[in-house]
């Protein structure tokens, strides 16, 4: 049974149950991701799919997640907002019937976070299909982009026509796997958190709900 009058959790035992959960399935994932004006709390690539995960701890408001959904929204092929159990109805009125939602609730052992649970109201998030190829070259810089053609940054090639040749090369999968590789590169070129590239102690088991605490 649940214990009543629990405290909220915040916005690291959250994230850390997020991370938990990623790990868990496999999930390469970076924290707190600038891409363009857009901050995003974790980025991940989940089932190969470039997806940005949004927080809502106990001790948050939703007054920003529309804007925060929306801007996600028009930036990544896929987006869950994962939230303390007090705010799934608040969640599910705001976000787009895509947008998979993760309720961190308290249950027999702990904290768990389900990711899929119509009980809870937790649900994992429909991919839009496949985001055109243009859309997301736009997420890699000039030097990105070089790089993915082999050459160096003293190149004279622009963005659009460095654009252009990768997007004849690659394929939207490969794409979006670049996009994360480049976002993972840039924390780990001196941008902190660094990106959690591999899973860290035991794995979870990555079927059902886990307990998390």
């Amino acid at each position: 049974p649940r214990r009543r009058g629990r405290r909220p959790l915040n916005d690291a035992e959250l994230r850390s149950r997020v991370h938990a959960r990623l790990d868990a399935l496999g999930a390469p994932w970076v924290d707190e991701v600038q891409v363009g004006r857009v901050r995003v709390d974790v980025v991940a690539l989940l089932d190969g799919r470039l997806t940005a995960i949004e927080l809502k701890s106990g001790k948050d408001t939703l007054a920003r997640l529309g804007r925060q959904f929306a801007a996600c929204d028009r930036l990544f092929p896929q987006v869950v907002v994962a939230a303390e159990a007090r705010h799934v109805e608040g969640v599910a009125g705001i976000v787009g019937p895509r947008c998979g939602i993760w309720v961190a609730e308290e249950a027999t052992g702990g904290v768990h976070l389900r990711t899929r649970s119509r009980r809870a109201g937790a649900r994992p998030p429909k991919p839009r299909p496949r985001a055109k190829p243009a859309r997301l070259a736009h997420y890699l810089r000039r030097t990105e982009l070089l790089a993915v053609l082999g050459l160096p940054p003293e190149a004279t090639l622009r963005k659009p026509e460095a654009a252009a040749r990768v997007l004849a090369a690659r394929s939207a999968p490969e794409l979006e796997a670049l996009v994360f590789a480049a976002l993972s590169d840039r924390k780990l070129a001196g941008e902190s958190p660094k990106p959690h590239l591999t899973s860290a102690g035991p794995p979870a088991t990555t079927t059902g709900d886990t307990p998390c605490g």
